[in-house]
């Protein structure tokens, strides 16, 4: 008898990380959601430089977030743990799309598009959302206009599809955009991205994939950061 398949575990906020603060130290040692601030740089997987305001990942060597004040902090680690396990999680569900004209550290003002091309064209209704740094949720596509007219949707043959162009804005740091590329329209999910679209709400963009985009027979789902810099 084969062995039952491994239990995918539930798509939730990666444990609170250590942060090391350069500079004057916060007011509180414990930030929320358990933030822990440690006394040296080496034990710590976050830093905080208060001066530039720059959040980096140490791990990666990635400025990840421009933070400056305790609750901007808060918020950028929020979506620092959301993205965690998505980096795990969008792999087993892979779609093939990326960032033009390439995939560098932008400026304020540049343009950039995003191409989409499912590998198989029966998942042809696309959705788009962004992660900011801030942990920012912005529904980005389709628009009810896209809905209406079917434009969210491959046309037969139709192999990819190219958006934009749209502009970088502040804040500056590492976006994480979304890409869902479905068997059939996400009505559910469009219904719930409209109602958190423009706030910081990264736990209840999890809760929202695992229940609308879990289904790998069904969804496509792919991930990819966009770093942004003044």
């Amino acid at each position: 008898t084969p062995a039952p398949a491994p239990v995918e575990p539930a798509l939730a906020l990666a444990d609170a990380p250590n942060l090391y603060v350069r500079g004057q130290q916060p007011d509180r040692a414990v930030f929320l959601g358990g933030l822990q601030v440690v006394d040296t740089e080496e034990t710590a997987r976050l830093l905080w430089d208060r001066e530039s305001g720059e959040l980096v990942d140490r791990a990666t060597a990635d400025v990840i977030a421009e933070v400056r004040s305790d609750v901007e902090l808060d918020q950028a680690v929020l979506k620092w743990r959301a993205v965690q396990p998505l980096l795990r999680w969008t792999p087993q569900r892979a779609l093939s799309f990326r960032l033009e004209p390439d995939d560098r550290r932008f400026k304020l003002g540049e343009e950039i598009y995003i191409t989409i091309a499912p590998s198989d064209q029966a998942f042809n209704h696309l959705t788009i959302v962004n992660l900011a740094s801030t942990g920012e949720v912005q529904f980005i596509y389709p628009s009810p206009g896209h809905t209406q007219q079917n434009h969210d949707k491959l046309k037969p043959g139709e192999l990819e599809k190219r958006l934009g162009p749209s502009p970088v804005s502040p804040p500056t740091g590492a976006d994480h955009v979304i890409a869902l590329a479905s068997r059939n329209r996400l009505h559910g999910l469009h219904t719930e991205l409209d109602r958190l679209d423009g706030q910081p709400a990264p736990e209840e963009l999890l809760a929202l994939l695992e229940r609308h985009a879990a289904d790998a027979s069904a969804v496509r789902v792919g991930l990819l950061p966009i770093f942004t810099e003044r």
